[in-house]
């Protein structure tokens, strides 16, 4: 297990998983566009499932680099939310402010039509938007779907302290079974 203390730059490997798990999610957002063509042909539909599949271990690829590089937590708890926690909370206070308001412009401003019969106009109007922007701490809405992964990433973080006291006195064996 590695030390919080050592920097990334200091694993090579750890860079190689990087740069192959972002090659995987940019070719996962690559196979959306055949994923939502359903109705239309069944073949890009599938092909673009079965990649999108095979691909999907990027996410937890990028969790297991958090896990490398910060576990053990080596520092109290205060310092380690500080330092983490600013670093993901600020961005996703301002974009799931942000991202409701771009919806609305888009929808409504900007006159656009959805072609996408699942997308509800509604939704994108002022009266529709507002509640958005007061209510997204605790509703997981459509306009704030992107940013899902800085939730989990804010999860990770609220949990690593807690597990870290029981990884530093755990036997591997304990570690193991608790990963099975």
């Amino acid at each position: 297990m590695q030390n919080s203390s050592v920097s990334s730059s200091n694993i090579a490997w750890v860079d190689w998983i990087r740069v192959i798990a972002c090659f995987l999610v940019v070719l996962a957002h690559c196979c959306d566009p055949f994923v939502a063509n359903f109705d239309n042909n069944y073949s890009e539909f599938f092909s673009g499932a079965l990649i999108g599949s095979l691909v999907r271990p990027c996410v937890p690829l990028f969790v297991m680099i958090s896990g490398v590089l910060l576990l053990p937590v080596n520092q109290d708890m205060g310092t380690f939310y500080r330092r983490r926690l600013s670093r993901v909370v600020v961005p996703l206070v301002i974009w799931s402010l942000l991202l409701p308001v771009l919806y609305y412009l888009y929808f409504t401003i900007g006159g656009v039509e959805s072609a996408n019969p699942n997308i509800d106009l509604a939704e994108h109007t002022l009266e529709g938007t507002l509640p958005k922007l007061w209510t997204w701490v605790i509703n997981f809405n459509y306009t704030t779907v992107p940013l899902w992964y800085l939730y989990m990433l804010v999860g990770l973080y609220l949990f690593m302290p807690i597990i870290s006291g029981w990884l530093k006195t755990a036997a591997r064996k304990e570690s193991k079974i608790f990963l099975w």
